[in-house]
């Protein structure tokens, strides 16, 4: 162990600040959502010419006996600044830093006023540094601390309580208090056991609940990793990514483990979006109003919850939680990477109705559900909105598929409305466009015979000449290109396309009808459309009638696109 006496700390202290001996280490901070390095805390080591490298306990217990901490700290600050405008002077973009401030820094009856003196001789933005306190801290100053914390508060700086759970009084300083982060140190938990478990979780609930940031330090396994990002631990760091490690040391870290950089427009995005709580049996009513509080779970996966995220038009899963996956199977998909096939497949309907919902929720701002069938299952789709850049919108998907009991309720529950609501149609047919055939479900209208049966493009073709008006038979034809009708129904960004012809009715005459074609999901993603018929109200009737006279090429689709 290394061993350097006291004296020689303090007789070498002045010098060593002076020519540059004690520096700035940097630990990364990575949020668990992206894998992205989002800050990095600041540590001081002394690299000493004689000694080397002193161990941190070496010196800062020497400092803080003799009341020299403060001239380490604010030498920090200052290095900190210094780093963060030689960054941008290279046209990169700076994470923010955190430092971890001593108690007795707070006796410096001008403690603010030095620190925001630094702040401004580098003309460094006060977000750009964090700043850590311990709650002995408070405890120890009382009097003295409430107005500076206010003061760095108003300033803009963020504060992050450190060592969350070391003391005794950790829940009245979140009841005093109104910190940013709050650190949990993992190293006071030996395994991730139940115990382990039901600890942090009821700290990240709780935090979520008080509209409070977490991190977890002290992170050393995978084990650890998988176990906090389940429960929506914001923020890690740990010696599972790196030590603390020389400004050189940190560049070539970021360069050599490819490690992606938090961009500043992305970390307000990202800070909203993680006061979402896994936890919680009610998340996304809870994350409109944190006074909702739930029930809560010690462990994720009673919810079934996911998080999505639209970037030019491709859907990405950052989160997707147990129970979600096990709603995914009985969907018949088998695994996320399945998931993510599919959902990004522009052939298949999950990809349209997820990118159409996430769009309606981004325009509401707030809740949407919908129901879906495809095949036999039927299923509820509920997204949430989180936040949004200019380039990217975040959501969260809770998915429940109907299963058992309640799906054959469900299901006779849809037969038993469903066919009332065919009193509303003329005629009702399933189409298939891959096998070239028709199924016919519901017929009321008097038409010569049922078309299809044998091929359902010949069918097309008889039914134009037998039964629509031949004014209206060229764009019937085209209504019903097969071809184009997928496209279209993407196209008009809807679930249908539809338009009004004449057709024979019995008497004879042609009268207008709705002709409507509804795409309708399907398991294997294969094209299946509803084909319905339905008669117009008089009021309907009489303004299209008036606006063909004066745009008879109003219902002509534009095929140049």
């Amino acid at each position: 162990m290394q061993s350097v006496d006291e004296k020689y700390i303090l007789d070498n202290f002045d010098a060593a600040i002076k020519n540059g001996h004690i520096k700035p280490f940097f630990q990364p901070i990575i949020r668990s959502l992206t894998g992205k390095v989002c800050a990095a805390e600041t540590l001081a080591r002394w690299d000493d010419p004689v000694e080397g490298l002193l161990a941190p306990y070496i010196f800062i217990d020497v400092l803080e006996r003799r009341r020299l901490i403060h001239k380490l700290d604010l030498k920090m600050i200052e290095n900190i600044c210094y780093g963060y405008n030689y960054i941008k002077s290279k046209g990169l973009h700076p994470l923010p830093f955190s430092i971890n401030l001593s108690r007795l820094d707070f006796e410096q009856k001008d403690i603010f006023e030095q620190i925001t003196d630094i702040f401004k001789k580098y003309n460094v933005p006060t977000n750009a540094v964090h700043l850590e306190i311990t709650e002995s801290v408070m405890l120890d100053n009382v009097d003295n601390f409430r107005p500076i914390f206010d003061l760095f508060k108003r300033a803009g700086f963020e504060m992050w309580l450190d060592d969350f759970g070391s003391g005794y009084t950790s829940l009245n300083v979140l009841k005093d208090y109104n910190f940013d982060v709050l650190k949990v140190d993992m190293k006071f938990l030996s395994s991730i056991d139940t115990t382990s478990r039901m600890l942090i979780s009821s700290v990240i609930n709780m935090s979520k609940k008080l509209g409070i940031h977490t991190l977890a330090e002290g992170v050393e396994t995978k084990e650890q990793v998988e176990f906090l990002r389940s429960i929506g631990c914001e923020l890690l760091q740990g010696y599972y990514y790196a030590k603390p490690m020389s400004a050189p040391d940190f560049e070539h870290f970021l360069a050599e483990k490819n490690m992606i950089k938090e961009q500043h427009k992305e970390r307000e995005y990202y800070k909203k979006a993680g006061l979402l709580n896994y936890l919680s049996t009610s998340p996304f009513d809870e994350f409109e109003n944190h006074k909702d509080y739930g029930n809560y779970s010690f462990e994720a996966g009673q919810f079934p919850l996911s998080i999505i995220e639209l970037n030019n038009s491709k859907l990405n899963f950052l989160y997707i939680g147990k129970s979600y996956c096990k709603e995914l199977e009985k969907l018949g998909i088998g695994d996320v990477e399945e998931m993510k096939l599919l959902v990004n497949d522009r052939t298949k309907p999950f990809y349209h109705d997820t990118l159409r919902q996430v769009e309606l929720t981004v325009q509401a701002e707030g809740t949407i559900k919908k129901d879906y069938m495809i095949g036999d299952l039927c299923y509820s789709f509920t997204t949430r909105f989180l936040a949004r850049t200019a380039e990217k919108i975040m959501v969260a998907v809770n998915l429940l598929v109907y299963g058992g009991e309640e799906i054959e309720n469900r299901f006779e529950e849809i037969n038993k409305y469903g066919r009332s609501l065919f009193y509303n149609f003329e005629l009702v047919t399933m189409i298939y466009p891959d096998n070239d055939s028709s199924k016919s479900i519901y017929v009321n209208s008097g038409f010569q015979k049922v078309y299809g049966t044998v091929s359902l493009r010949r069918g097309i073709r008889e039914f134009v000449s037998a039964e629509v008006y031949k004014e209206d038979m060229d764009r019937y034809l085209d209504f019903m290109d097969l071809d184009t009708i997928y496209d279209r129904i993407v196209e008009d960004n809807c679930s249908f396309v539809q338009q009004p012809f004449r057709l024979r009715t019995p008497d004879g005459r042609y009268r207008w009808r709705l002709v409507r074609m509804t795409r309708i999901p399907t398991a294997d993603g294969k094209n299946c459309y509803m084909y319905s018929i339905q008669r117009m109200p008089p009021v309907d009737i009489r303004v299209i009638e008036s606006e063909i006279k004066v745009h008879p090429d109003m219902f002509k689709r534009n095929k140049s696109n």
